[in-house]
């Protein structure tokens, strides 16, 4: 992923995502990440827009931690190093 065509927000979220995925024992981070990471962000656009149209963002968002809960874990030496945290390859051509 080249972080230089990203803006500050977006490597925040990237940054974010990352976090999830470590604290949720993933190896990978991917869609799932990124959606909960924009869900989660303090005055964020995402949950603004969710809210417009009448979205109930607390079930939406619990609905996208099961999904993250769901992504297989890894666990054992180095599971929790934010560096042995990888992109999905769906996402890196995102």
């Amino acid at each position: 992923m080249n972080t230089q065509k990203l803006t500050k927000k977006s490597i925040e979220t990237v940054e974010s995502a990352q976090s999830i995925a470590v604290k949720n024992n993933n190896q990978q981070i991917d869609q799932c990440h990124i959606l909960l990471a924009l869900l989660e962000q303090e005055d964020g656009l995402i949950p603004q827009l969710l809210q417009s149209i009448d979205v109930d963002l607390k079930t939406f968002t619990n609905s996208a931690e099961k999904i993250v809960d769901g992504v297989p874990k890894v666990t054992g030496s180095g599971a929790r190093e934010m560096n042995s945290v990888y992109i999905t390859s769906a996402m890196d051509s995102a």
